[in-house]
């Protein structure tokens, strides 16, 4: 990703609606494997980015963050209770079966051997643990926004299950998002082709910010509960590294 895109991403992501809420829906639904296996989990974070998600993942362990980007690498640092890991995926040296949790989050689009990538997080995960990973759906709506951001693609539902699947991972759970506020999303990208904008993020006025976060945080009541969307401009995929037996 550019170098002032990293720069806007660490100004807005504190306070932005769409930040601010897929925080909630991915911290909520690992707490609730927290809460079915008990304890706290040892947590990598792959492409941590600017770090806003990596510190609100630090109340359910020890979060590794992996990020490569310098700028990012900045913001990232004065992140409290984050351990910072200098590299990317594929071909991080990160040692084999470490966590019990690896996240990432709207990162595997961004990779171009993508396969290459799960099959290094599927190596790093203990028996039992999981993956969670979220992406941009929908090739169709493909903008400018994608090639400022550097995506390689954005994702069909069963082309990334089959990508996960293929690297030795369980399914667990698998559902769009961004569903309420869809509709809304679907006209702002395709006005992107008509009128090309810069791929910067701006925070809307409070109230407005206000409402959307609450329109979209609502989404986390069903996603914990294991009720797929049907349909959302993102993916969301909890999968499983199979547990050897009698672990």
């Amino acid at each position: 990703m550019r170098a002032d895109l990293y720069r806007n991403l660490a100004e807005v992501e504190d306070a932005h609606w769409w930040f601010r809420s897929r925080r909630r829906i991915v911290v909520d639904l690992l707490a609730s494997l927290g809460r079915r296996a008990g304890g706290t989990a040892r947590i990598l974070d792959v492409g941590a980015g600017t770090g806003a998600t990596t510190a609100a993942l630090s109340v359910l362990g020890s979060v590794d963050a992996l990020e490569n980007a310098p700028v990012a690498l900045e913001f990232l640092r004065r992140r409290p209770g984050v351990n910072v890991v200098v590299g990317e995926l594929p071909n991080a040296e990160l040692p084999s079966a470490t966590y019990k949790i690896v996240t990432a989050l709207d990162v595997l689009e961004h990779i171009e051997d993508d396969r290459a990538a799960l099959g290094d997080m599927a190596r790093v995960l203990v028996p039992g643990g999981h993956l969670l990973l979220t992406v941009p759906a929908h090739p169709w709506l493909w903008t400018n926004f994608d090639e400022a951001c550097h995506h390689f693609r954005r994702y069909r539902p069963s082309e990334l299950e089959a990508l996960v699947r293929d690297v030795g991972l369980e399914i667990r759970f698998s559902s769009p998002f961004q569903t309420l506020l869809f509709p809304l999303f679907v006209v702002d990208r395709l006005t992107h082709r008509v009128v090309p904008r810069r791929a910067e993020v701006t925070v809307p006025p409070r109230p407005l910010n206000r409402i959307l976060e609450a329109v979209f945080s609502i989404e986390s009541l069903w996603l914990t509960r294991g009720r797929s969307a049907p349909f959302g401009s993102s993916q969301l995929v909890l999968a499983r590294l199979p547990a050897t037996r009698g672990a």
